[in-house]
């Protein structure tokens, strides 16, 4: 009796359990005494609630159940979208190369009397431009000092240091390139002098040693003018962007901004055949 006051709760449940016992085997003999009689009628309204409690303890582990069902599809759906955007852009990315290329084949099919090489640039400058950069060709591929390089769009630089299968280019916007160049409308001869644009981060070209009394106008066209023995002659250099006059005001200074986009240059193309050998006048 002491146990009963001391642990109500447990006698209760000890009961419940029992009643429902002698009631599932009063229920399965398939016959019904008094006491199997006061057993249900004291368990039914317990075995509702029992009922009620089970049935909703069920749902609970059905909707975590379903939650979790959830969860894992939401898990899944976000890697395959993250596939997706991955493919997507690599799928972008492969477009812009096989456009590039489809240009230089354009390229290679109008200037027949190139020996052009396809190099990838591979490491460049730690400055915002590429003024100088590697690319992956180098001696077992034909490449010497002094070979010029160019892209679809105009004149690059030239190859200034070349190991077994890489080649270091020193770009135009390079300060320490020297480039002789002419304007195409008025023929007038200058050298173009990497000059880029710390402020506003833009890589351009200075021309000197142009004559005073020229009428050189912004839109101006610049080439290659063939002098010097490096590059051949009428390779686009850029455009004149800026017109103005030297300290000792005995020449004219334009600002070329050239046809290449360095920031963004990948590949570009290396001519094999000497100066000698490229007769070029566009």
């Amino acid at each position: 009796m002491r146990f009963i006051k001391d642990h109500p709760v447990l006698t209760a449940v000890v009961v419940v359990v029992t009643l429902i016992i002698i009631l599932l085997i009063t229920t399965l003999s398939g016959g019904t005494t008094v006491v199997g009689d006061a057993v249900g009628t004291v368990v039914s309204p317990v075995e509702g609630g029992v009922s009620t409690t089970v049935g909703g303890i069920g749902d609970w582990f059905l909707g975590l159940i379903g939650r979790s069902q959830l969860q894992q599809e939401n898990a899944e759906l976000k890697e395959r979208i993250a596939q997706l955007e991955g493919q997507l852009a690599l799928n972008s990315d492969l477009e812009n190369e096989n456009e590039r290329l489809r240009e230089f084949v354009n390229y290679y099919g109008d200037n027949p009397e190139y020996e052009l090489l396809t190099a990838r640039v591979i490491a460049k400058s730690s400055s915002y431009w590429f003024d100088t950069f590697l690319i992956n060709a180098g001696r077992s591929q034909g490449l010497e000092t002094d070979m010029v390089v160019l892209s679809t769009y105009g004149l690059v630089g030239r190859v200034i240091d070349v190991g077994s299968n890489w080649g270091k280019v020193r770009a135009i916007i390079d300060s320490n390139s020297a480039v002789s160049a002419m304007i195409e409308r008025t023929r007038d001869v200058g050298v173009v002098r990497g000059t880029p644009d710390v402020e506003t981060g833009s890589s351009r070209c200075g021309m000197y040693h142009l004559p005073y009394d020229n009428d050189l106008v912004p839109g101006d066209k610049v080439l290659t003018s063939g002098l010097g023995g490096v590059f051949p002659k009428g390779i686009v250099i850029g455009e004149v962007v800026e017109v103005s006059r030297s300290e000792s005001g005995t020449e004219r200074i334009a600002i070329i901004q050239p046809q290449v986009d360095f920031a963004q240059i990948e590949e570009v193309m290396v001519l094999l055949n000497t100066i000698d050998e490229v007769e070029v006048d566009h």
